[in-house]
Order: structure tokens, then sequence, then C-alpha cells
């Protein structure tokens, strides 16, 4: 259902796995042609079936305006919001067609003329904001509205990072919990995207680990970022270990 289909997206945006060299300088960048596009991904309608929710449309690739980046998508982060979106259980508009996303790694093309704090060439992670989620797009015209994140190269593990996933782990355990050195917690779900950067920043805090998971391949993958003690609730009966090792 959605996993065929999406990869199938996924290849509009990235059809090789080899990034390209520094090429963010030639003509046909510099100088936007009027017959210029670039696709993007759009809900249309409502379904748990993402395929069928939406489709790829082709927008003018134009010059950014004055206060905006225009920046060449490498890597789109995919979260559960997007499938909810889709499936009309989060922020449901009451007027399709609109843009998905809420991340994306990319590099600067072009800026405006009253940008002065970032250029051409630099790697950026784009959290969307200014009221319009739009990660899934071959090209992202971004403004100081939206959250935006100098990195030093184009690895899709600064967007998990500095992503949802990683802004969820950080601001939950650090200012939510005020988490400190020498505290058990227990982290449930744990070999997912929040979970295992949660597991390890509880870590780097100097807490023990106690995580959850529901298997032995992501049993073996928790023990192998530190996790003091995993449990597999499929194998193993939660309550009772924790009752019985954490009293």
């Amino acid at each position: 259902m959605f996993g065929k289909k999406f990869i199938t997206y996924l290849s509009v945006f990235n059809k090789t796995a080899k990034l390209p060299k520094f090429c963010v300088n030639a003509y046909a960048i510099r100088r936007m042609s009027a017959n210029s596009h670039y696709k993007q991904i759009q809900v249309f309608n409502y379904s748990t079936d993402f395929g069928e929710a939406t489709k790829i449309v082709s927008l003018p690739l134009v010059d950014p305006k004055s206060d905006e980046i225009l920046v060449k998508n490498l890597f789109v982060g995919i979260n559960a919001t997007d499938l909810n979106i889709t499936a009309g259980r989060y922020f449901k508009h009451s007027d399709p067609p609109y843009p998905l996303g809420i991340e994306a790694l990319g590099q600067i093309v072009k800026t405006g003329s009253a940008i002065k704090n970032y250029s051409v060439g630099q790697y950026l992670v784009v959290k969307c904001g200014s009221g319009q989620i739009r990660g899934y797009s071959e090209y992202l015209y971004v403004t100081s509205a939206d959250g935006l994140t100098v990195v030093p190269k184009p690895d899709p593990e600064y967007l998990a990072l500095f992503g949802t996933s990683g802004l969820t782990a950080s601001i939950g355990l650090s200012e939510g919990s005020h988490l400190a050195s020498g505290e058990k917690v227990l982290i449930t779900a744990a070999a997912g995207g929040v979970g295992h950067i949660a597991a390890q920043w509880a870590l780097l805090k100097g807490c023990h680990v106690i995580a959850t998971t529901s298997n032995d391949k992501k049993q073996e993958f928790l023990k192998e970022l530190g996790c003091h003690r995993v449990i597999n609730y499929k194998t193993e009966n939660l309550d009772q270990v924790l009752n019985t090792e954490y009293p």
C-alpha cells in the first residue's frame, strides 16, 4: 500500500544514491528559465492509502523573492504525522490540494537580495514553518519563519537529529523531565525514530536506560547503543521485569 508507492514518489527526488559534487553555480540555477519546473507531492483527498491521497504536481521554478532562500532538497523526513494528515486525522483542511512534509535537508542554490546570513552552497536542515508544511518537494523556498539549521554536509543523520524525532526526544527529556545523571529512565518503543534518539540522549546524560522493543533484531540494536536493560515485551513480561529488577 503505502511503502511501494511512496518509494516510487521518492525516486522523483533522488534517482541516484550518489550526491552530486558542487554544482550549484550552474547557469540554469543562477538564471531561472521561464520553462523551469520542479515536482512536489500534494494532498488531493483523504485516505489511509498514501498513494490514493496524494499526487505529484509540477510547479514553476522561479527566482526567490528578496527575503527567500531557494533550497534544492536532497533528503526529506518521513513522519507518522504525514500519514495522519493524509488520512484526515491531523490538521484537516477543507480545501485540498495543499503540500505536505514537515522537514527536509538540502543545499542552498540561490538567495534573495535581502539574505545576508546564508550563502549559496551551504547545507540546511529545514523545519517547515510559516504556516505551511511543504517538505516533500524537489525545491523549497524558505524564509526566516522556517526553522533553518546550517549543517556541514548532506548527511541524513542531521535531519533525524535536528528534525521532529531529535527535537521531540531532546525537549521531552531535558526540558520536560529535566533529566539528571544517575536517574533510571524507561523508554518505550526505544528502537523507533524518537525512541532511539531518546535512548542515546539519556545515556549521554549518564542515566540508567531501560528500553522496550518488540523483536530480537531491535533488541540487539538497542544493546549496541548501550542501553543497560533491553526488554522484548513479546517474550518478557514488562510489569514483572520492572517489579523484580527495579522495585
